[in-house]
């Protein structure tokens, strides 16, 4: 099994002013390329700034893995850490496009040996979303 493990992503999210703390998030991503329906796996550990704590984890296809950034933010939303009207603003590379979200990006598609040009099964998509 080829199985990666990369390195944890941790970042701070803000509320929509900018300023204030909202929560610390910290990612952590692996990927198996011999499992095409559960290719990529996120964990995601969230100390609010209140001191809760959450967790949560989730799978994506590997013909969905480009889109690990978005299906994050909506299990944030999810786990009530993004709520209406707030958004991540300072929150790094799973939020923004960068050079550093580019870099984790590229380590993926390697570790799953997908190709940029590589197709998804849009019916597939359209049907049950990217998970």
């Amino acid at each position: 099994m080829a199985v990666t493990q990369f390195d944890p992503v941790t970042y701070q999210l803000v509320k929509a002013d900018g300023h204030s703390f909202h929560a610390e998030v910290q990612a952590n991503i692996s990927t198996d390329s011999n499992d095409t329906e559960h290719a990529v796996k996120i964990a995601l550990n969230v100390k609010m700034a209140d001191g809760r704590t959450l967790n949560s984890d989730f799978t994506m296809r590997r013909d969905m893995a480009f889109n690990f950034a978005h299906r994050t933010r909506e299990e944030l939303r999810h786990m009530g850490v993004l709520g209406e009207g707030e958004h991540a603003v300072n929150a790094s590379p799973i939020f923004m496009q960068s050079k550093a979200y580019d870099e984790l990006f590229k380590k993926v598609r390697e570790a799953l040996n997908i190709d940029p040009t590589e197709t998804i099964d849009l019916d597939r998509f359209l049907h049950s979303g990217d998970s």
